[in-house]
């Protein structure tokens, strides 16, 4: 699989880089340009499995909400689960900011994310006598 683009956000020395990839790619620029901060990044990639789960977890969520043509529903099965308070929180914006313009169906145990949301985003479920 080749890489096609490369979107880096506020990553080091990139705010907004967007660059096409080929499968020559060569890199030229002054000490100080940014030239190895695109290296620390696929360090940083390819060191994924020294990350948490949780931090796994949260980057692919993230992914997910944060790309640029994000499917029209989308669905999260109780997504905090392993994620850090902080975390919680962050997640809680992505998926405000992607309602605005695509479904997003949660489920969620989660007093603290539940906590995130308006009363009338809130759909409650309930089993009695074996039926919800």
């Amino acid at each position: 699989m080749l890489l096609k683009k490369l979107i880096l956000k506020a990553y080091k020395s990139h705010n907004n880089t967007q660059i096409d990839l080929h499968n020559l790619n060569v890199f030229i620029g002054a000490n100080g340009a940014g030239k190895s901060n695109f290296i620390c990044f696929f360090k940083l990639w390819k060191t994924a499995h020294h990350l948490s789960d949780g931090t796994l977890k949260f980057l692919c969520l993230a992914t997910v909400l944060l790309q640029a043509q994000a499917p029209t529903s989308i669905i999260l099965d109780e997504p905090e689960l392993g994620l850090h308070p902080f975390a919680i929180n962050i997640l809680d914006g992505l998926i405000r900011s992607l309602s605005k313009s695509k479904q997003i169906i949660l489920l969620t145990q989660s007093v603290s994310l539940l906590d995130q949301f308006q009363a009338d985003d809130v759909i409650v479920t309930q089993r009695i006598n074996e039926v919800s």
